[in-house]
């Protein structure tokens, strides 16, 4: 299987992204990121977006057998000091990638 993955740095992302490398069932994963994965292995190929809100490099998010999306969601409940915000971001909706 192609996987495309939105948030593979984060806390679930990383954790979707360890699996999917040791799965045999998935032959290429795409990891759609602002920054570069901590996980080190030859599987993931990594796509650098600074915006996820204008995604530039659209051509390479064609043909996959799936799209998972694990964005970083704000805690619903601030920590002391912090100031309360949006409960979850707006890219908790998965860019829709058109062709």
């Amino acid at each position: 299987m192609n996987i495309l993955l939105f948030g593979a740095t984060g806390m679930v992302g990383d954790g979707v992204l360890r699996w999917l490398i040791a799965s045999p069932k998935v032959s290429r994963v795409v990891a759609v990121s602002r920054k570069p994965l901590a996980v080190k292995h030859l599987k993931p190929e990594t796509i650098i977006e600074p915006d996820m809100f204008h995604l530039q490099h659209l051509i390479e998010l064609r043909d996959f057998d799936a799209c998972l999306c694990c964005p970083n969601i704000k805690p619903a409940t601030p920590a002391a000091g912090e100031v309360p915000t949006a409960i979850s971001p707006p890219l908790t909706t998965p860019p829709v990638v058109q062709g």
